[in-house]
């Protein structure tokens, strides 16, 4: 595999972009999965807060962008597929509601074939407004979804989910978005790479 970490940022107060990104299989075509963060520092306190988009870059893997400097940024998501059928593929079915939120039960196995190899796994979903959204960001393997998440860093260092800068989040924690939205983090500049 192959990974990449960019940034460009101020080293004294933070304030900036970074990125992290990998190609699991090193192949030349094969999309690089990661994510892209813009932090600011809070010019009284010091304290940090951002957003940053995860998902996967269509346009080729991390040595093609270098190659052909593209700027790698989050336009789809590419992930293992949840589904709650063992075998058989994935049931088309509107999400489940508990006290954390909407979600998707799905399974993972080692062997499709074993059930006793599988484990159940709850993929919460923020608030759409389209069951689709969800159903397809949870049940294919690639989706036009971004997930874009903000944080505040409190007193303490630690670092809280700002729902308040996300609208669509509900329960989720994060948001989906599609990959033209205005709202995603600008990528590290690293045209100077060769």
């Amino acid at each position: 595999g192959i990974m990449m970490i960019g940034f460009d940022m101020n080293p004294d107060t933070n304030d900036g972009n970074f990125s992290y990104w990998v190609n699991p299989g090193a192949g030349y075509t094969e999309p690089p999965r990661g994510f892209v963060a813009n932090v600011t520092a809070n010019a009284t306190t010091g304290l940090m807060a951002g957003c940053s988009s995860s998902g996967a870059f269509s346009g080729g893997s991390i040595r093609k962008s270098i190659k052909e400097s593209l700027t790698i940024k989050p336009d789809g998501s590419y992930h293992p597929f949840a589904c709650s059928a063992r075998v058989g593929g994935c049931a088309d079915e509107l999400p489940t509601t508990d006290a954390g939120g909407s979600f998707y039960l799905g399974q993972r196995c080692s062997d499709r074939d074993n059930p006793s190899t599988c484990v159940d796994q709850k993929m919460y979903v923020p608030a759409v407004t389209d069951n689709t959204i969800g159903r397809n960001w949870t049940r294919d393997q690639m989706t036009a979804y971004v997930a874009r998440q903000c944080f505040t860093e409190d007193s303490n260092g630690v670092y809280n989910i700002d729902t308040s800068s996300m609208p669509g989040a509900g329960g989720a924690g994060y948001e989906l978005l599609l990959n033209n939205s205005s709202t995603l983090p600008t990528p590290p500049d690293l045209g100077s790479i060769k």
